[in-house]
């Protein structure tokens, strides 16, 4: 069995979570659980103000 470099094995899990997470994102997408990048901001604003409170 030949031996793979760290480099070479860090390379391959950084792909498998790559696909991992285009995956995930599909799957929200097909059940709905997206909201839009305006959406995203307004919310993270808001729970900035709330947690400075």
């Amino acid at each position: 069995m030949k031996n793979i470099s760290v480099t070479k094995d860090e390379e391959m899990n950084r792909k498998k979570e790559f696909i991992s997470s285009v995956f995930r994102g599909l799957s929200d997408v097909e059940k709905g659980e997206v909201i839009t990048t305006t959406k995203l901001r307004a919310e993270l604003k808001k729970k900035r103000i709330v947690n400075r409170g």
